[in-house]
């Protein structure tokens, strides 16, 4: 999953994909996102998740490219990975690894409704090649 951005002048949120059809434009200043039932509920689940600790100021412009299956193993923990650490870029924020983690499992679970665990997110964020990832909860 590549996400190109740049953090936004103001707190308008403008993404395009290359993978789906559309672009998405929003607001973070807006306390409630409306889920619209396409690709662009990831993002809005991962402001939603983490302006529940953070004070978002500035959103995002970029372009999406999905080299995930869509639907496969890890495609919707990989792209809400990834807007939440744009987000945290964009807006000033240090987050540690774990810390991504567990921001966008709640987006997956409360936001995207999606009822799984940690490990595909903490798979991404804390992997690391020809190693084993052992999670102790």
């Amino acid at each position: 999953m590549d996400l190109w951005f740049t953090p936004s002048e103001n707190s308008q949120v403008h993404l395009e994909s290359l993978s789906f059809e559309g672009f998405v434009e929003f607001d973070i200043a807006t306390k409630t996102q409306i889920k619209q039932g396409q690709w662009g509920d990831y993002v809005r689940g991962a402001k939603y998740a983490l302006s529940k600790q953070f004070n978002l100021k500035y959103g995002i412009n970029g372009v999406l490219q999905g080299s995930l299956p869509v639907g496969g193993i890890s495609s919707s923990a990989a792209v809400l990975i990834a807007y939440v650490m744009a987000f945290a870029k964009a807006n000033g924020i240090s987050l540690k690894p774990f810390e991504v983690v567990l921001i966008a499992s709640e987006a997956e679970r409360e936001y995207i409704g999606l009822n799984n665990g940690l490990l595909d997110q903490a798979c991404i964020a804390l992997g690391q090649k020809n190693s084993l990832l052992f999670l102790r909860l």
